[in-house]
C-alpha cells in the first residue's frame, strides 16, 4: 500500500528547483569566465590587482588597512559586509568569478521570499524573482566589481518583506528585522544604501497611514514606535560602516584646496544622471549600446559626460560600464496591472493590502526614475540642497529603488494575469482590449523609433563619427544595435501579448496547465530578452601577467625600502594603467594623489603650502623613484633644486601580450620610450636627526611648521619640527647616526637603529594615532614630525625600533556583535514555527 503524497513536501521540492533554476541562469551567461582558470571579470572598481596587494589580504584586512596609494596613506578599518566576507571566503579569484552569479541568486531568493511576503503566488513570486536575478542591476554591476549594489538591493527586498510582515503581524520583533536588513543594505554601500533608506523609510510612513483607521492617536503612537525601532535597528546594523565612512568623507574632510562654485560642485554630483530619452533603454535594452568597455556593443549615449563637453571636448565623452535592463515581459505586463486596479474588476481581484502596495511601488518607481534623471530633473536641486546629500555623487543610482518597485509590480501584473482566467469574459474583455492598446502604444513607440533610425541613418551616423566613434565598421554596428533594439522590442512584446491572451483563451485542459504555459512563456521571454542584454557585459580580464617579472616591478623590488614612486603626468592612459595594476598590485609606496576630490585640511594646507617647490614636498615626502616617459626627464632636471640632480636609472617599453601592455626591455632602443628616474635629493623614507624645533600641535602650529618647511633656508636634513611638549634641540654638527630596514610594508616597519646619542627618528608616513612604536621592545611616544609625519626619540646606543599599524577592534567587534544578535532574532523568530510545523505533521 503505497503512502499518501504530501502536498507540502512536494511543495518544498518544487521551491528547491525553482530556487535552482534561478542559480543555472546567471552561471550558464557567466561561464565562459566562472570556468577559465585565468581569467576574471573585466572589472572597474573592486579590480583583483587590489586584493592582490599586501594591504588588502583577507581576513588581516578586516583588522587593519593602511592604504599608501593617496597622500601617504589613509588608514581606515574594513567594514564587515557581505563583500567582505565573500573576499574572505572566495578568495580574490573566485569572488571574481564565482561572485557575480553568487550576486545575482542572492537577489533572485531575496526577491522570491519578499514576493511571497507581499501574498504573490508561487508562479508570480518565482517570475519577479528571474527579473530581480537577470536585470541590468543585479548582473551587470557585479561584472563591474560592484556586487555591493546587488547585495544592496538584495538586503532592500527582504526589509520590505519583513516590513510587511510585521505590520499584517503587528510583530515587533519583525520591525527590528525588517530595519536589520535595511541596515545591512546600507552596510554593503552606504551611497546606495542611503537612497535605499530614503525609500523604504517613505515606504514605511505611507504603508502604516494609508486608511483612515490608521490615524487614531493610538494607532499613530504605535506606528511611530515601530518607525523609531525600524529606524534604529538600520543604524545599529549599519553603524561600523557609516562610522567607517563618515570619518573618512566628511568629518574633517575640505573640498578641493582650489574652491569650486556651487554649479561645479553640482555638475560634479550629477555627471551620472540618466537622460530622460534614455529610460527607454530600460525596456529595449541595447538601444544606446550596453558598456563604455565593450567592443561590441558600445555606449553611445550621454550618461557620464562632463558638463560642457560639448563645447571644450575635455573630460569624459560618456561613460557608463553597467547597465539597468528591466527588458520587454516587465514593460508589457506592468500597464495591464494598472488597468485592472483602476477597472471596476480590480476591487474583486485585489484586497485592500495588494491595492496599497501596488500605489505605493508605482508611486515609489515614478519618484525614483525621475530623481535617476537628476540635472535632466529641475527637482533634483531639492534633494541635492539636503544634508549630506551634495556628497553622494551620481542620480543613477536611483535605478537601485526603481528595480526594486518595477520588479515587485511585476510580480503582482503576472499573479494579475494569472487570475484573470477565473473571471467571467464579459468582465475580462474590456481589461484586455486596454492592455493590447496600452501594449500597442509602446510597440508603435519603438516602431516610429526605429522609422526614424532608418530616415535620419546619415545624420546618426555623421554625429557618432563626430564624436569620435571609432570606424566605418564600429558604427554601422552601433546603428544596427539601435535599430534592432527596437525591432526586438515590438517582437517580444508581440509574443508575451500571445502568451497571454492565449492563456486566456484556452479551452479545456486543467487550470495548473494553462499557468505552467503562462508562467513558461513569460520566463522563456523574459531570459532571452535580459540573457541578450547581459551578454556585452561578460567580458574576461586576465591578471596573471601582473604577477610575472619585468624590469620595472623588478627594479622597484630591489629598492622597495628607498623610498616612494611617482608618476609623471599622472593622469598618462599607460602609466595610468600600470599605477592600478602593477604598482598596487605589487604593494609599492606611492605618493600619488590624483583621483581624489575631497581631502583633510592638512593635506590640503600640505600641498598649497609648498606652492611651486615642488621639489621640497618630494624631499619631505621620500619620493625618490619617478616612473615617467622619455620627454618629462628634461623637465625634471630643469627644476632640480641645486645639489640635487634626476638620475636616469632603467629603460624599457611597452610590448603587447594577451592584449595587455607589458614592460620589457627586449625591445629596441628607439622603442624604450619609458623611464625610471632617480631623485638623489630625497629624504629617505626613515632617517635621524638631531636638531629639532617644537611647535604646538594644533592647526596654527602646523601652518607655521609648513611655511618653514617650504622656506629653502631650512635645512630638511638636519632638522624637524615637533609637534606638542617637548624640549627643543639645537646641536651644531649632525650626530651619528645609522638605520637599516629589517621590515617595511604598508602597515608595519621593523627598524635597526644605531645612534652615538640620543636623537630623532623621523618616517615619512602620515601620522595618526592608531600607529603604535615601540624602542627596544618597550612602547615609546609617537610624535607628529613636520606638519604631518612621524617621529620617535630614540636614545644613544644600538636598538630595534617598530613602527606598527594597529586601528582599534571596537567598531569591528561591535559590528560581529549586532549581527550575532540579528541572527539569533531570525532564529527566534523562525525555530518554533518550524518546530511547530513538524508536531503537526508528526
Amino acid at each position: 500500500m503505497t503512502a499518501p503524497p504530501n502536498p507540502e513536501r512536494s511543495s518544498r521540492i518544487a521551491m528547491l528547483l525553482l530556487c535552482g533554476v534561478l542559480f543555472v541562469l546567471p552561471l550558464a551567461l557567466s561561464s565562459s569566465i566562472v570556468f577559465h582558470p585565468d581569467a576574471v571579470f573585466a572589472f572597474n572598481d573592486g579590480n583583483i590587482e587590489m586584493v592582490l596587494s599586501p594591504a588588502y589580504a583577507y581576513p588581516r584586512a578586516m583588522l587593519q588597512i593602511w592604504d599608501n596609494q593617496f597622500f601617504f596613506g589613509a588608514g581606515w578599518a574594513a567594514p564587515l559586509n557581505v563583500s567582505s566576507m565573500g573576499e574572505w571566503l572566495l578568495g580574490p579569484h573566485r569572488y571574481r568569478t564565482w561572485g557575480v552569479p553568487l550576486a545575482a541568486w542572492f537577489v533572485g531568493l531575496c526577491g522570491l521570499w519578499c514576493a511571497r511576503r507581499l501574498g504573490m503566488s508561487v508562479a508570480a513570486a518565482w517570475l519577479a524573482a528571474l527579473l530581480f536575478t537577470l536585470c541590468g542591476w543585479s548582473f551587470t554591476f557585479p561584472t563591474v566589481g560592484l556586487p555591493v549594489r546587488s547585495f544592496t538591493l538584495g538586503w532592500s527586498l527582504l526589509s520590505v518583506g519583513m516590513m510587511v510582515s510585521a505590520r499584517q503581524q503587528g510583530s515587533w520583533l519583525r520591525y527590528a528585522l525588517a530595519g536589520g536588513f535595511l541596515g545591512l543594505a546600507v552596510s554593503d554601500t552606504p551611497d546606495v544604501g542611503i537612497f535605499f533608506a530614503l525609500s523604504l523609510a517613505a515606504c514605511f510612513v505611507v504603508l502604516h497611514v494609508s486608511s483612515p483607521e490608521e490615524w487614531r492617536l493610538n494607532r499613530l503612537l504605535r506606528h511611530s514606535g515601530a518607525l523609531a525601532l525600524y529606524v534604529a535597528a538600520s543604524l545599529l546594523m549599519a553603524w561600523q560602516t557609516v562610522s567607517i565612512m563618515y570619518g573618512m568623507n566628511i568629518e574633517g574632510v575640505a573640498d578641493d584646496p582650489a574652491p569650486e562654485s556651487v554649479e561645479e560642485r553640482y555638475a560634479w554630483a550629477t555627471q551620472w544622471s540618466l537622460p530622460p530619452a534614455e529610460t527607454w533603454s530600460l525596456l529595449a535594452p541595447d538601444y544606446h549600446g550596453a558598456s563604455s568597455r565593450s567592443e561590441a556593443s558600445p555606449y553611445w549615449g550621454r550618461m557620464g559626460q562632463t558638463a560642457g563637453w560639448e563645447e571644450h571636448r575635455q573630460g569624459f565623452r560618456n561613460f557608463r560600464m553597467a547597465g539597468y535592463a528591466l527588458g520587454t515581459t516587465a514593460a508589457v505586463c506592468i500597464p495591464l496591472l494598472w488597468i485592472l486596479l483602476f477597472s471596476p474588476l480590480g476591487r474583486r481581484t485585489f484586497d485592500r493590502d495588494a491595492r496599497m502596495c501596488i500605489l505605493l511601488f508605482t508611486g515609489l518607481g515614478a519618484v525614483s526614475l525621475m530623481l535617476a534623471w537628476g540635472r535632466h530633473f529641475p527637482l533634483y536641486r531639492l534633494f541635492f540642497s539636503l544634508p549630506f546629500m551634495s556628497t553622494i555623487r551620481n542620480p543613477d543610482k536611483w535605478l537601485g529603488p526603481f528595480t526594486l518597485a518595477a520588479g515587485l509590480l511585476f510580480g503582482y501584473a503576472a499573479d494579475a494575469l494569472l487570475s484573470l482566467r477565473e473571471k467571467p469574459a464579459a468582465e475580462t474583455r474590456g481589461v484586455i482590449r486596454a492592455w493590447l492598446a496600452c501594449s500597442g502604444a509602446l510597440m508603435a513607440i519603438a516602431v516610429l523609433g526605429a522609422l526614424r533610425l532608418l530616415a535620419r541613418r546619415g545624420a546618426f551616423l555623421d554625429t557618432l563619427s563626430e564624436m569620435g566613434y571609432g570606424d566605418a565598421a564600429m558604427l554601422q554596428r552601433m546603428f544596427g544595435h539601435a535599430l534592432g533594439a527596437n525591432v526586438l522590442f515590438v517582437v517580444l512584446a508581440a509574443v508575451v501579448l500571445t502568451v497571454g491572451t492565449t492563456y486566456l483563451r484556452l479551452v479545456g485542459g486543467s487550470r495548473r496547465n494553462a499557468s505552467l504555459f503562462l508562467v513558461a512563456g513569460l520566463a522563456a521571454v523574459t531570459t532571452f530578452d535580459l540573457w541578450s542584454a547581459n551578454k556585452p557585459f561578460v567580458l574576461p580580464a586576465h591578471y596573471r601577467h601582473i604577477l610575472q617579472r619585468n624590469p620595472m616591478t623588478d627594479f622597484f623590488d630591489a629598492h622597495r625600502s628607498e623610498g616612494r614612486i611617482k608618476i609623471l603626468p599622472p593622469q598618462h592612459p599607460l602609466l595610468n594603467n600600470w599605477r592600478l595594476t602593477y604598482l598596487m598590485a605589487h604593494g609599492y609606496d606611492l605618493f600619488d594623489p590624483v583621483s581624489v576630490r575631497q581631502m583633510p585640511p592638512d593635506y590640503g594646507a600640505l600641498f598649497n603650502g609648498f606652492g611651486d617647490r615642488v621639489d621640497r614636498l618630494w624631499q619631505l615626502g621620500a619620493v625618490r623613484y619617478f616612473l615617467c616617459l622619455a620627454q618629462t626627464v628634461p623637465q625634471l632636471q630643469a627644476i632640480a633644486p641645486p645639489g640635487t640632480r634626476f638620475v636616469e636609472r632603467a629603460a624599457f617599453g611597452a610590448v603587447g601580450l594577451r592584449g595587455h601592455a607589458v614592460p620589457s626591455a627586449q625591445v629596441p632602443d628607439d622603442q624604450k620610450l619609458l623611464r625610471i628616474v632617480e631623485f638623489d635629493g630625497a629624504l629617505p623614507l626613515h632617517r635621524l636627526v638631531g636638531s629639532w624645533e617644537a611647535l604646538p600641535d594644533s592647526p596654527e602650529g602646523q601652518q607655521e611648521a609648513i611655511a618653514r618647511l617650504a622656506a629653502p633656508v631650512f635645512d630638511l636634513r638636519r632638522t624637524a619640527i615637533v609637534h606638542g611638549e617637548m624640549a627643543p634641540m639645537s646641536r651644531e654638527e649632525e650626530g651619528g647616526g645609522r638605520v637599516a630596514t629589517r621590515l617595511h610594508s604598508s602597515t608595519e616597519s621593523h627598524l635597526d637603529v644605531e645612534t652615538s646619542s640620543e636623537m630623532l627618528l623621523v618616517r615619512a608616513v602620515k601620522f595618526d594615532p592608531a600607529w603604535r612604536v615601540s624602542v627596544a621592545g618597550k612602547p615609546a611616544e609617537l610624535l607628529r614630525v613636520n606638519a604631518l609625519f612621524q617621529g620617535v626619540r630614540v636614545p644613544a646606543g644600538v636598538h630595534r625600533v617598530a613602527f606598527e599599524y594597529r586601528p582599534s577592534r571596537t567598531l569591528l567587534h561591535k559590528a560581529i556583535g549586532v549581527r550575532l544578535l540579528f541572527l539569533g532574532a531570525l532564529l527566534g523568530l523562525s525555530v518554533p514555527r518550524r518546530m511547530e510545523r513538524f508536531a503537526r505533521s508528526a
